[in-house]
């Protein structure tokens, strides 16, 4: 896999990390989770790298979290910040490294770290859960994630640095920026993994928070109304987009090909745009690949559909964020094939960009190729005008 790869993943991630702080919502920290283990999932293949983020503590929580919540179920919880008007300045300066919580109910925790299948050593699976476990922070009846957060982050930068990547975005500048003020400054990157000793009874201690958001990671409902393409694909063959190593060229091609379809026309682009995590959308050609068009589909459903006719996709391929679009390219007649595609809307719409660009300059290059031509028809034109005159010319002083 290309490090161009692994540098778009770190982007998103630490971008995501911003918008974190920012926006304070339960979306954004699982906009965390999911990139954190996409990233994860690249640097794998890596020379040095095969156990990707295993090796940070942080991450093994982390992890457990969103395949908890990618598999079977979501996470409760909110993001406070703590009520100063309740709080002693004196106690704020010597006891509290992060003015944001991030509390997520300890039983969805406890289940999703359960969840997570066994390593087969048992001395190692013993170590990774306890490695784990120093990473809850209990307050009551919630563990606090926003320190893990921020520990992740710092670690994962560090992480990155000997792969000298080329990260941009206003996530990674922010990190550097901080990571090496902190440096300057003499200052630890990582916040303590305790509990604050907060000044009165732990079972009040939700009484000296204020919400800055909470709720339930939630599926919009505005596209009820839409369930499958309403394909047959009775005789179809799906062509996998996974590939050995060496071989991801191949994956690429196929990403771009769906791009390039998507792109053809403006009102895919807002189509796609507009999809949430949950709704996909179909490209449908014929052999010639002359009569293209696009379905939204709701994926669960149209899912379904493909396992009727025992079409199985993996659900690596799946979008798990708005951020993300599931893509099947349908190609009917004698070909008779389907291609999942997973493309971030970022990469897409950017592609489509650079594509659009790319015909305007060509049909500029084009245009003045015609002119060039056009002109040097009317030169040669007048060449041969000319020099028929001075024949004429010749001939008649020869008489």
């Amino acid at each position: 896999m290309k490090l161009t790869t692994i540098e778009q993943s770190a982007k998103r991630l630490f971008d995501a990390r911003v918008r974190h702080v920012k926006y304070r919502g339960l979306e954004e920290l699982h906009n965390i989770l999911e990139e954190s283990y996409k990233l994860h999932e690249r640097l794998k293949i890596v020379p040095g790298k095969k156990e990707g983020l295993q090796n940070i503590d942080e991450f093994l929580l982390l992890k457990a979290l969103r395949n908890y919540s990618v598999h079977t179920g979501d996470f409760f919880g909110g993001v406070y910040t703590y009520d100063l008007e309740k709080l002693a300045p004196e106690f704020l300066r010597f006891h509290i490294s992060l003015y944001q919580l991030c509390l997520i109910n300890k039983n969805e925790v406890k289940r999703a770290i359960n969840s997570e299948k066994p390593l087969l050593n048992y001395a190692q699976e013993q170590a990774k859960l306890e490695a784990i476990n120093r990473q809850l922070i209990p307050y009551g009846d919630y563990y606090d994630l926003e320190p893990v957060v921020f520990n992740f982050i710092a670690k994962l930068y560090e992480e990155l640095l000997p792969l000298r990547l080329s990260i941009s975005g206003e996530g990674y500048s922010t990190i550097q920026d901080s990571y090496n003020e902190e440096t300057r400054a003499g200052m630890s990157h990582y916040v303590p993994v305790e509990p604050i000793p907060f000044p009165f009874e732990k079972d009040k201690f939700m009484e000296n928070l204020v919400p800055l958001g909470s709720g339930k990671l939630e599926t919009r409902d505005e596209f009820e109304n839409i369930t499958t393409t309403g394909l047959n694909y009775l005789g179809y063959t799906l062509l996998q987009t996974e590939v050995p190593p060496g071989f991801e060229y191949l994956v690429d091609a196929h990403k771009t090909m769906a791009m390039e379809l998507i792109g053809s026309k403006n009102e895919f682009i807002e189509l796609a745009a507009s999809l949430p995590h949950y709704m996909g959308a179909a490209v449908i050609l014929d052999d010639e690949m002359k009569d293209i068009n696009v379905r939204q589909f709701n994926i669960k459903q149209e899912l379904a559909a493909l396992q009727q006719h025992a079409i199985q996709i993996n659900e690596k391929l799946l979008p798990t964020h708005d951020g993300e679009l599931f893509i099947l390219v349908c190609v009917s007649g004698k070909a008779r094939q389907i291609t999942p595609n997973l493309v971030y809307k970022d990469e897409l719409f950017s592609f489509c960009e650079e594509l659009s660009s790319h015909q305007n300059e060509k049909k500029s290059n084009q245009k003045n190729i015609k002119l060039r031509e056009s002109t040097s028809t009317k030169e040669n034109h007048k060449k041969a005008q000319s020099r028929k005159r001075k024949a004429a010319s010749k001939a008649r002083k020869r008489n």
